[in-house]
């Protein structure tokens, strides 16, 4: 059974695309220990399937797109446009009305140590991530941001 991890996501409006808006976060951070449970990710051992990862709809549901990760530091983060299709609207919906406020990583651990009761996760395969109402990582928030509401004055 894969395990999770929540990271912080946002909805942006994609205006270069027919898109229902780009989904933009941060996937989970390496060197961090999470918020609720003494677990850690090792900088350097996070990698992904060569076709991507699977934006799913529920655990183990529906895929939404793939995507490639990026790596910015100590960051795995998302910037995507979501597809214009019935679960990509579907999921902006939820995501901007609050519905879906955080998001897991679904991901196999290769290589792990514990330490001082702290599981060191040195080599991960992240294969899926989820919006979801019920994060597993307490400290996630989900942000919803819509281009077309700012005003920059």
């Amino acid at each position: 059974m894969a395990d999770r991890l929540e990271f912080e996501a946002e909805i942006r409006e994609d205006l270069d695309r027919q898109s229902p808006g780009r989904i933009v976060g941060t996937m989970l951070t390496t060197g961090r220990v999470a918020g609720d449970r003494p677990e850690v990710f090792a900088p350097g051992g996070v990698t992904w399937p060569s076709g991507g990862v699977a934006l799913l709809m529920e655990h183990r549901g529906r895929e939404v797109m793939r995507f490639t990760p990026e790596v910015r530091g100590a960051e795995v983060r998302i910037d995507a446009p979501l597809p214009d299709t019935a679960l990509g609207r579907a999921l902006a919906d939820e995501i901007r009305s609050g519905k879906r406020r955080g998001m897991s990583v679904e991901f196999h651990a290769l290589r792990e140590t514990r330490t001082q009761g702290v599981r060191e996760i040195e080599r991960a395969l992240v294969d899926g991530v989820i919006a979801t109402d019920n994060p597993s990582y307490s400290q996630t928030r989900v942000e919803v941001r819509d281009r077309r509401r700012r005003v920059w004055l």
